[in-house]
């Protein structure tokens, strides 16, 4: 029984994976574009050892959007306390 579900369970995995390949080549070409019109120009130079021209220094408060309050749940019978 335990080798029944483990070869359904392999089956159906192989299955998902060979068909999420299927995909169609317009699919393939449109997600390509829009790559192409999300990529942002940058400059690359190599890194120099000099002077630190400007730096920043400040303090701040933080706080939290929001509070949770956790409380433990315990099951069974409790005993009473010794003593």
């Amino acid at each position: 029984m335990h080798t029944t579900r483990w070869l359904t369970g392999a089956l159906l995995s192989a299955a998902l994976l060979l068909s999420s390949g299927c995909a169609q080549q317009g699919e393939a070409s449109s997600k390509a574009s829009d790559d192409e019109a999300s990529l942002i120009p940058v400059e690359v130079v190599t890194p120099l050892r000099r002077e630190m021209l400007a730096t920043y220094s400040g303090t701040a408060t933080l706080e939290a959007e929001a509070d949770a309050e956790v409380i433990a749940k315990v099951g069974g019978e409790g005993a009473a306390p010794a003593g």
